[in-house]
């Protein structure tokens, strides 16, 4: 899966038994969702990619949370 600079495009290509399959998908407003590493993108998983098509953005998914000890 490859994202453009400017997250507008997104590539996917995958093997199957009959050849090699290669789809795009360009967004005419907004970006697509993306980390903003090489190590975390070489790290998505199938479930995120439908999600990541689905426009759902994973990588901002939780809020960090913050603890406070009680004393």
């Amino acid at each position: 899966m490859f994202c453009n600079a400017q997250r507008k495009h997104l590539k996917l290509v995958w093997w199957d038994t009959n050849g090699f399959w290669i789809a795009q998908k360009i967004l005419e407003k907004g970006q697509w969702p993306w980390p903003d590493t090489v190590e975390e993108a070489r790290e998505i998983k199938i479930d995120e990619v439908k999600m990541l098509l689905k426009g759902i953005d994973f990588f901002c998914a939780y809020e960090p949370m913050m603890f406070e000890s009680i004393d």
